[in-house]
């Protein structure tokens, strides 16, 4: 009877052992994850399938790794951005030098995403945050973590390849859990909700259900003269409770196209004429010196 009575002490003392360790887990979790973040498990595509829609990232013959991940619900606002930088670019409108930063034209405040920001003013970003919120930030340089000495080169306005001479050897530690820009594939993996044969759009078939896109982001205009960004995580979001990965305003992504240094970008924007470009399959490259008021970014961070 002793012995029995033992054998079930242990039970109860095994389930609380393992209890107090799932307790801890959860508390750590916790701990890690960016407040308002969701953490999203990874996954591992064999190439042996065909993804659909289409994909490039997940093409048939190619292995594809996604990492556990914490991922912010909506794009960077304009709040958010001005918390830790400042907006760099410029342009010359009759002879003089205007500043760019988000207005009336394209949706401004703190709850409409960024945008007048080029990848290099998101890699920026990323680290200052990180070092901000104590988090060891993934982009370097020589080693080197602090953007401000990387500068050799990189003007913060005009465009030829003097913008990003130094800038172009940025390296990413994704061991770090400061944060980041998402891969390519991980961009795709995120929008398609974690499925291999996902809706056309990130969350629906339907795009108006999920993102601003250039048939209803400038209200009854139809000359579409009105276009502009709105507030973050105002339509429908998709199955891993992510906002506007279709529409509002497209997405840098840290992946190098092999089209002349460019980095790809995701999402469609308030602002395209073609519905192809707002599929989770879609992806395109552009300068990473490029700012326009089309283009923002939303930033991960690899869990531990």
């Amino acid at each position: 009877m002793k012995k029995k009575n033992c054998f079930y002490v242990k039970i109860v003392f095994a389930l609380a052992f393992v209890l107090a360790l799932a307790s801890c887990s959860t508390f750590i979790d916790d701990l890690n994850r960016p407040e308002g973040f969701v953490k999203i498990s990874g996954a591992s595509y064999d190439g042996l399938t065909q993804v659909s829609p289409n994909s490039l990232a997940f093409a048939l013959g190619r292995t594809v790794t996604i990492p556990d991940l914490y991922v912010c619900p909506h794009e960077v606002t304009q709040k958010e951005y001005e918390t830790y930088c400042s907006y760099l670019g410029t342009e010359t409108v009759g002879g003089n030098l205007q500043n760019l930063h988000p207005n009336g034209n394209f949706g401004v405040g703190g709850n409409h995403p960024v945008y007048y920001v080029n990848w290099f003013d998101a890699i920026a970003y990323c680290n200052t945050r990180s070092i901000a919120e104590g988090r060891r930030p993934c982009y370097s340089v020589n080693g080197d973590t602090d953007y401000t000495h990387w500068a050799g080169g990189y003007i913060p306005s005009g465009s030829g390849n003097q913008t990003y001479n130094i800038w172009n050897t940025v390296e990413c530690d994704f061991s770090a859990n400061g944060y980041r820009l998402p891969t390519d594939a991980e961009w795709e993996y995120l929008a398609r909700g974690g499925s291999w044969d996902s809706y056309t759009y990130s969350g629906s078939d339907e795009l108006d259900d999920v993102a601003w896109h250039r048939t209803n982001s400038g209200g009854p205009d139809v000359m579409y003269l009105n276009l502009k960004s709105h507030e973050v995580m105002t339509k429908a979001p998709n199955s891993f409770g992510l906002y506007d990965m279709s529409g509002n305003v497209r997405e840098w992504c840290w992946t190098k196209s092999s089209d002349q240094g460019k980095r790809i970008v995701h999402g469609g924007s308030y602002d395209e004429t073609n519905d192809d470009v707002y599929k989770v399959s879609e992806r395109r490259p552009d300068f990473p010196f490029s700012r326009t008021a089309v283009t923002g970014f939303r930033v991960v961070c690899t869990a531990d």
